[in-house]
């Protein structure tokens, strides 16, 4: 089972604003960049504010296939914490300083699309597509200033 990832068309919204949403709003939970925007709709702001004027249903079906999108993940969490009660202590630190790294490169692409969010395909794809995106960039520009 594979985890999609959809091509969401939005305005990416740096981590700041999402956490300040979530403040204010008291959300358990950090908003993603699609909540963000779904929230924004009904009061006419954010980029879905047309769409909540013309075509309701239409945030209704994004919302859903966030939802079935964030569904697939706790599923495969779910799995592997089942494979986790079987693994030896060593495999589990090894997981878990694997799992640490993903999160350190999740945490670097997010930084990277919020400096460059007008780069086709920022803030979306695995962390290892979206920073090596931006290391093509720099190699592009690079490559350019050295001419």
């Amino acid at each position: 089972m594979t985890v999609p990832t959809p091509e969401w068309k939005f305005t990416p919204v740096p981590p700041e604003e999402l956490e300040r949403l979530k403040n204010d709003c008291e959300i358990p939970d950090m908003p993603t960049q699609m909540t963000y925007h779904l929230r924004l709709a009904p009061s006419g702001k954010g980029d879905y504010a047309y769409t909540w004027k013309d075509k309701p249903h239409r945030l209704i079906y994004d919302a859903c296939r966030e939802i079935e999108r964030l569904t697939v993940i706790i599923s495969l969490e779910t799995k592997l914490r089942q494979l986790q009660l079987k693994m030896t202590e060593e495999e589990l630190q090894l997981l878990k300083d694997y799992q640490k790294e993903t999160e350190k490169c999740w945490e670097i692409a997010q930084k990277l699309d919020a400096l460059n969010p007008e780069l086709p395909g920022s803030f979306t794809g695995y962390p290892s597509e979206r920073i090596q995106r931006h290391l093509n960039v720099m190699q592009q520009e690079l490559n350019r200033l050295q001419r």
